[in-house]
């Protein structure tokens, strides 16, 4: 059992990470999920329900003090991104939520981001979402169906067509060095909203930006400052397309970057700078 019982790790990290939005924290809350098991094992009946109660519940904790310090946090508050350098042919988008994603779950109270994460993406019962969450069944659906009106995000828009994601994408980047501003104004809704989380160590915008024009006027003359001097990879980003600029000078990760669609256009762009997000543990190879 005590080799077994660890096949339930990646589970039990994604659940703590799309509650957090923060891999590390995610990481240290399973770890203590494990070793609080190791020492009740013989008492524990239902090993996996187990881990999972305790891993959601902790994660729920940890979210409600979290979100003081992200009341101080300077500018947008964008999850950590999960990148991979290696992009899988398969991906199970069930495992990380997208940044996008992520981000507007920032809305929920931490109890309702715990039961909208088990049902939305994870698909579990209104059952054992109350026996996860120390709820009473009707509960957990009426949390639910609140949540459901603080995000009013259809479920489709969940589950991302990474190939037009991916080519919406480069389109994208490709005007950006080219400076084509008709050509960026006919990718970007008009409505396009524009997070950039710099924390306060770096350049970036302090406030989330709406429209194509004001996301434009910030945004050119950042590209026309940077473009020389910047290399950029492709990466998947928490399991959708995104990608990573790397400085040229020092050849360290300056941004992560990825993007929302709806459709043909790019609803959102997603850019994470603040260097204690970015940082290469973050960055995974496959």
């Amino acid at each position: 059992m005590d080799e077994t019982i660890h096949q339930h790790r990646p589970l039990l990290i994604s659940l703590a990470y799309n509650i957090l939005g923060d891999i590390q924290e995610a990481e240290d809350i399973v770890q203590d999920a494990f070793e609080g098991w190791y020492e009740k094992r013989r008492e524990v009946q239902h090993h996996k329900a187990y881990l999972s109660r305790v891993v959601v519940n902790k994660s729920i904790d940890r979210l409600e003090a979290a979100k003081k310090e992200r009341e101080l946090y300077k500018g947008p508050w964008l999850p950590v991104p999960v990148v991979n350098e290696a992009p899988s042919q398969e991906r199970n988008t069930r495992d990380l939520l997208p940044i996008a994603v992520l981000a507007l779950l920032e809305k929920l109270n931490p109890l309702e981001r715990a039961v909208f994460i088990l049902r939305e993406a994870f698909d579990y019962p209104y059952r054992e979402i109350g026996e996860l969450c120390n709820l009473p069944e009707d509960h957990a659906r009426q949390i639910l169906h609140r949540a459901r009106e603080k995000i009013q995000r259809p479920r489709s828009r969940f589950q991302v067509d990474h190939r037009q994601q991916q080519r919406l994408m480069e389109a994208f980047l490709n005007a950006c060095e080219k400076s084509d501003e008709e050509e960026l104004k006919r990718l970007l809704a008009e409505d396009v909203s524009f997070f950039s989380d710099g924390g306060g160590k770096v350049a970036a915008s302090v406030v989330p930006l709406y429209g194509h024009a004001s996301v434009l006027r910030f945004w050119l003359p950042v590209v026309d400052r940077i473009k020389h001097n910047i290399e950029v990879r492709f990466v998947e980003v928490n399991g959708c397309p995104g990608a990573m600029f790397l400085n040229k000078e020092t050849g360290k990760i300056d941004t992560i970057f990825t993007i929302d669609i709806e459709g043909d256009k790019i609803a959102g762009l997603y850019v994470v700078r603040n260097p204690e997000k970015i940082l290469l543990k973050t960055v995974t190879k496959s």
